[in-house]
């Protein structure tokens, strides 16, 4: 007999043993060690130095990079493997080359500062999320996953990196209630920027048709909630139609959408749990990459696909081998691949 429950188990042992290595925790721990040792420089091909540096952490115990030094919050689920240690020390040290040469990482470059991962932290939310009940704690989740800071200053006024891994991933999966605060934040500043010349009755006229179709988008969310796979596949289907509509009346509408997906700046009112700069983590599918909010490379990331609807929680069976009770749809933007 087929056991549903044990099959998910094992997936979840297979993956902790093949990949527990935790990206972003290597990461700060590699930044830490390579910059705050002046091993990387800005502005320079740091490799030879950072090769010489890697060769000597899987063969010295003593060294600050060894794999007897790191701490278990550096894995997943506790469990802590070697070979997935390595291979995420090689990504980080790879991407930590990449964005030395950056020129607004100077200063926390030459300046030695230091790296804390913000994990599962919290931030206050903006006026327009409380307005539209968005207060939930995954919601009030930075948008920050780096703090780059120097020690001697507040952690607050440091560099506040967002971090992806190359090969494609997701800017936000919102729940309904996010994305009316989303869709009320993106109104706005399309409208400044792109109907400036308009009337404030016709301002208002746009406003209103964007919440509007966010208002049907939220409402076929909820509408998931609990429906057989069948009947969410329709209802999924029948949104993005009306996303890819109401997009080709307001194409600068994604823009805006994916810019504040991206950082946060909305949500957060700018502070350090909004996403100043956006990075991406070398794997094997892709380079690294550091962008700041307002740099000309970050139109890559916010010209990217139309949202999309999507189902909810998984799994779709139950472990009886029923539909299971789905959480309700989600509003997904993706990464460009």
């Amino acid at each position: 007999m087929f056991r549903f429950n044990e099959y998910i188990q094992n997936l979840i042992s297979e993956e902790r043993v093949v990949q527990p290595a935790n990206e972003e925790h290597v990461l700060a721990h590699a930044w830490n060690h390579l910059v705050g040792n002046g091993i990387v420089r800005h502005g320079e091909d740091n490799s030879k130095r950072i090769q010489k540096q890697l060769q000597s952490a899987e063969t010295d115990k003593d060294h600050p990079l060894h794999f007897s030094k790191t701490p278990a919050q550096m894995f997943r689920g506790g469990k802590k493997d070697k070979a997935s240690y390595h291979t995420e020390l090689k990504h980080a040290a790879n991407t930590i080359n990449t964005w030395s040469q950056h020129k607004k990482l100077k200063k926390a470059i030459e300046g030695k500062h230091r790296a804390r991962v913000l994990g599962a932290e919290k931030g206050d939310v903006s006026e327009v999320w409380q307005k539209h009940g968005a207060t939930g704690g995954g919601t009030r989740t930075s948008k920050s996953d780096l703090a780059i800071y120097d020690p001697k200053g507040k952690e607050s006024a440091g560099i506040n990196v967002s971090l992806k891994k190359a090969g494609g991933s997701q800017l936000v999966a919102a729940q309904s209630k996010e994305n009316m605060a989303l869709h009320h934040h993106a109104a706005n500043t399309m409208i400044e920027q792109h109907y400036g010349n308009k009337s404030a009755k016709e301002k208002a006229k746009i406003h209103a048709e964007v919440m509007d179709h966010a208002s049907k988008l939220s409402s076929m969310m909820k509408e998931q909630k609990g429906k057989p796979k069948a009947e969410q596949d329709e209802i999924v289907k029948k949104g993005n139609s009306m996303i890819k509509q109401f997009h080709a009346k307001y194409p600068h509408l994604n823009y805006h959408l994916r810019k504040e997906a991206a950082t946060g700046m909305g949500k957060f009112n700018g502070s350090h749990h909004a996403a100043h700069f956006f990075g991406k983590i070398a794997t094997g599918k892709g380079g690294a990459s550091i962008s700041h909010h307002g740099d000309r490379e970050m139109d890559n990331i916010y010209n990217g696909p139309l949202p999309r609807m999507s189902i909810g929680a998984h799994p779709r069976i139950d472990s009886k081998g029923k539909p299971a009770a789905q959480r309700e749809g989600r509003l997904r933007l993706d990464v460009r691949k």
